[in-house]
C-alpha cells in the first residue's frame, strides 16, 4: 500500500495462522524466538540507540509490548478470559518516574490514575500519561508522548486507548476502541492511515492488560497469558510471578512482587524481538502500582524507577504541549 492511501481490514473467513500452541512455547523463550538467540548486539549511534530505548520504556509501562507490522485480523489464538473480580478503589494520584538507558539519564514520565463512572454507574479507571526526553538527550533525539484511556471495572473490560507520539519531526497517533464485542483501531503515521475492525474475543489493549495484571491474586510461579493489541499488531504476553521482594521506591522501602514478562509477535512470528527480557516490580499493597522496571532490548538495558506519588489536584498531568 502506498503512502497517502487508507487501509481498512476486517475479520476474514479465509485461511488463518493457528499459532496458539507454538506461541505458548515460543513465549517461554527469552527474545520471543530462536532467531534472536546468540546474536551479537548490533552497533548503533547514540541517537539511533536512544530511540528504541525510550520506546521500550513506554512499552514497559504499558505491559512491555512492542510495535510491529502485520495483519492482526489474520491471527487465531485462544487465551484465557481473566476476571479480576472486586478491584479496590484507586485514589486520584500522579506517579512520577525517571528512566535511563545503560545508566544514562534519558527522561521522565508521569502517569495519572483516577476513578470515574459511566452513565450506568459502572466504575471506570481512567489513566493518562505524558513522557519526554530530557533537554540533553533532545539534542540527539527528541521524543514526546501523551496517552490516555479508560478500563471498565466490575465487570472488567477494555474501553478506549489513545496515544500521541512524536519522535523528532515524525508523529504517530493511535486510537483503539472496544464496542459491541468488536475492536476498532486507527493508526495515523505521516500521511498514511491504517484501520482495523475485528471481533474482540479475549484480545486486550495495553491499558486493559496492565489493569488485569495488577489486579490478579499473585502466587509465586503463576503465569498469565494475554493476547494484546497495540493498534496494528498483536502479541502474546506471558507474565510470570517470580518472587516477593522488599525494594526501595521513592525513598521508601516497599513490599513488592517481581514479575517477569516476555512477548511473542503473533502478527509476524519470524520478526526479531525488540524486547529480550523484562522485569517489573509492583507494590504488594492493593491497589497495586508500578515501582520499578528493567527492560533488556537489542540495544541495551532501560531502567525506570518511581520518584514520587502526588495525590489529588496537585498531581495533575501537564497539558498536551510538545515544547
Amino acid at each position: 500500500m502506498s503512502a497517502g492511501t487508507e487501509a481498512t481490514a476486517s475479520a476474514r473467513t479465509g485461511v488463518k495462522r493457528n499459532v496458539s500452541k507454538d506461541l505458548l512455547k515460543l513465549a517461554c523463550t527469552p527474545g520471543g524466538g530462536p532467531r534472536t538467540k546468540g546474536l551479537p548486539a548490533p552497533r548503533a549511534s547514540a541517537s539511533r540507540a536512544l530511540r528504541p530505548a525510550a520506546t521500550a520504556f513506554v512499552a514497559a509501562l504499558f505491559a512491555v509490548i512492542a510495535f510491529a507490522g502485520g495483519d492482526p485480523t489474520a491471527v487465531s489464538i485462544t487465551t484465557p478470559h481473566y476476571d479480576p473480580g472486586r478491584v479496590p478503589e484507586h485514589p486520584d494520584q500522579l506517579h512520577r518516574f525517571r528512566f535511563a538507558w545503560t545508566g544514562i539519564p534519558v527522561g521522565e514520565i508521569n502517569v495519572r490514575l483516577r476513578e470515574d463512572k459511566d452513565a450506568t454507574g459502572r466504575r471506570l479507571l481512567r489513566v493518562s500519561a505524558s513522557g519526554k526526553t530530557n533537554p540533553v538527550i533532545d539534542i540527539l533525539w527528541r521524543y514526546r508522548m501523551n496517552a490516555e484511556g479508560y478500563v471498565g471495572l466490575e465487570p472488567f473490560g477494555p474501553g478506549r486507548f489513545e496515544a500521541d507520539e512524536q519522535e523528532n519531526k515524525r508523529r504517530k497517533l493511535t486510537t483503539i476502541e472496544y464496542e459491541n464485542g468488536r475492536i476498532r483501531s486507527t493508526r495515523v503515521k505521516g500521511d498514511r492511515t491504517t484501520r482495523y475492525d475485528f471481533e474482540a474475543g479475549a484480545t486486550l489493549d495495553l491499558l486493559a492488560t496492565v489493569t488485569a495484571t495488577l489486579a490478579m491474586d499473585y502466587v509465586i510461579g503463576d503465569q498469565y497469558y494475554f493476547d494484546v493489541f497495540t493498534g496494528t499488531s498483536r502479541y502474546l504476553c506471558t507474565v510470570e510471578v517470580e518472587a516477593r521482594e522488599t525494594i526501595l521506591a521513592a525513598g521508601v522501602e516497599r513490599d513488592s512482587y517481581r514479575l517477569g514478562i516476555i512477548t511473542a509477535d503473533l502478527t509476524d512470528p519470524a520478526a526479531e524481538a525488540k524486547h529480550r527480557a523484562t522485569q517489573l516490580w509492583v507494590s504488594a499493597t492493593r491497589p497495586r502500582s508500578l515501582l520499578r522496571a528493567s527492560v533488556k532490548t537489542f540495544i541495551g538495558s532501560v531502567h525506570a524507577e518511581l520518584l514520587a506519588v502526588v495525590s489529588g489536584e496537585a498531581g495533575e498531568v501537564p497539558e498536551h504541549n510538545w515544547d
